[in-house]
């Protein structure tokens, strides 16, 4: 197994990921968006802005924490903090919240399996107001607007 991060050192042990996901519409034009920090010093190691197509909010709030567990496998293999504003999905992956709809379950599957991929995952709801949130925020919605106002190719 490759023991390097992203910054060409080793794996780091712990990784904070802040994620959102945004739909213009509850099923319209989606993006996601995500920032990975070093736990330790918090240290911006990556981030995420992506288009993800026409989802609703909650698959598109699924949808980032996948892209976040994703990102975090290039900064560590160990502990991982994933923050997200959505309770719903977090209280879904925590079982603290049943599942439902039909479409939520193989999403919070994905991300339960995807979990397992490091020593440790913890899921954790935080406040729209937090600053990382915020610019998890802004970058799912940059991802849906460079999406759907792309200037005309000549």
């Amino acid at each position: 197994m490759n023991t390097m991060g992203t910054r060409g050192s080793k794996f780091i042990d712990k990784v904070n990921v802040f994620v959102d996901g945004c739909s213009k519409g509850n099923r319209g034009p989606a993006g996601i968006g995500g920032i990975i920090v070093d736990a330790n010093d918090d240290t911006k190691l990556d981030d995420f802005s992506e288009y993800i197509g026409v989802k609703t909010n909650n698959e598109a709030e699924y949808m980032a924490i996948l892209k976040g567990l994703s990102a975090a496998l290039s900064q560590t293999r160990k502990s991982v903090y994933m923050f997200s504003d959505s309770e719903f999905a977090i209280r879904q992956i925590n079982k603290s919240y049943r599942i439902k709809e039909g479409r939520m379950e193989p999403l919070c599957l994905k991300v339960v399996q995807k979990a397992q991929l490091f020593e440790r995952v913890q899921f954790s709801h935080v406040s729209s107001s937090n600053p990382r949130i915020r610019r998890a925020d802004m970058l799912a919605k940059q991802a849906v607007e460079r999406a759907l106002f792309r200037p005309l190719k000549k």
